[in-house]
């Protein structure tokens, strides 16, 4: 898991390579939770009673924060999209394919399901991958 949040962030701009299974899905379960909580969060805040001047200076400066998390993590993730696309073997142009949401979305992550088109790769190379499950 360690390994595959270094590899996201090292790797932000490389759009020529390739990322296991295990990168992607570290990731997409890390991100998952972060913005899953966050989003709660903000929905608490929503209901908060805004006549105090803290509360909204509160609730503005979450949402500001929660908008600037999304657009620090969009370039990341394509670039992971892309080097994962590359993986499989199908071309990058289906990234398109997550732009259609609801049907399209499912599908683009079936496609991140498949397996490596080289399976030497679906391993991390610098993390030993019986650990990964252990560290809960």
């Amino acid at each position: 898991m360690v390994s595959a949040f270094k590899h996201f962030w090292k790797g932000y701009s490389d759009f020529k390579g390739k990322s296991s299974r295990s990168q992607f899905w570290w990731m997409f379960l890390i991100q998952l939770l972060f913005f899953t909580a966050t989003y709660a969060g903000l929905f608490v805040l929503t209901y908060t009673d805004f006549s105090n001047l803290v509360w909204s200076a509160v609730y503005l400066l979450a949402f500001f924060a929660y908008i600037a998390a999304i657009l620090v993590v969009i370039i990341p993730n394509i670039s992971l999209s892309v080097r994962r696309l590359r993986d499989t073997g199908f071309p990058v142009a289906l990234i398109f394919v997550n732009l259609l949401i609801g049907p399209g979305t499912l599908i683009f992550l079936g496609i991140m399901m498949l397996p490596s088109k080289n399976s030497e790769i679906d391993v991390l190379e610098d993390d030993d991958p019986s650990n990964d499950w252990q560290s809960f």
